[in-house]
């Protein structure tokens, strides 16, 4: 191993007066790392931690639901769902969207109609052809589930103005 140090005059002196013939390089290397200040990395000025180091087991859910007005942020889970005055829990976001399209479906207003989003991927059809994640609703039909949370969020939106709703009605609280 080489190491490379620049010695000014003074510590090269002192160095000079340490390495004897009865010492051994360990030695001479140990001491002389006494006499050379090691920079050391500044340290970074922490702030305190004010966080709570044991949360309560029961996390509250968030007073306000999100919807058409105020979308899911990414990594944001729902909980439950309220459409049309018809409440449901929800592990996931698509059971937040078979939960509006069941919803829509048992009041006969979902027919037997296919939505698709620009033309690009069905949402709302007889058969699961051309979807990516498809489930089969109470009253008949698929839909598709593949969406993050926004997504998920706008097309239960476009499935309550395609039936004559106010993407309003649509309320899902997050964990």
């Amino acid at each position: 191993m080489n190491h490379h140090l620049t010695l000014n005059a003074a510590t090269f002196k002192r160095f000079s007066q340490l390495v004897t013939p009865l010492n051994d390089a360990n030695s001479v290397l140990n001491q002389l790392m006494d006499l050379v200040p090691v920079p050391h990395p500044p340290t970074r000025q922490s702030e305190p931690v004010t966080r709570n180091v044991h949360p309560s087991p029961v996390q509250p859910t968030r007073r306000e639901p999100v919807g058409a007005t105020n979308l899911p942020q990414g990594g944001d889970k729902p909980e439950r769902v309220e459409v049309l005055g018809s409440t449901a829990s929800a592990r996931s976001w698509k059971d937040v969207i078979v939960h509006v399209a069941n919803t829509l479906a048992a009041r006969g207003e979902l027919k037997s109609q296919v939505l698709s989003r620009g033309g690009r991927r069905t949402l709302v059809a007889q058969t699961n052809e051309g979807m990516h994640n498809a489930r089969k609703l109470k009253e008949g039909g698929y839909i598709e589930t593949n969406w993050s949370g926004t997504d998920t969020i706008k097309r239960s939106c476009q499935l309550l103005q395609a039936c004559g709703h106010s993407e309003n009605e649509l309320k899902v609280w997050l964990r």
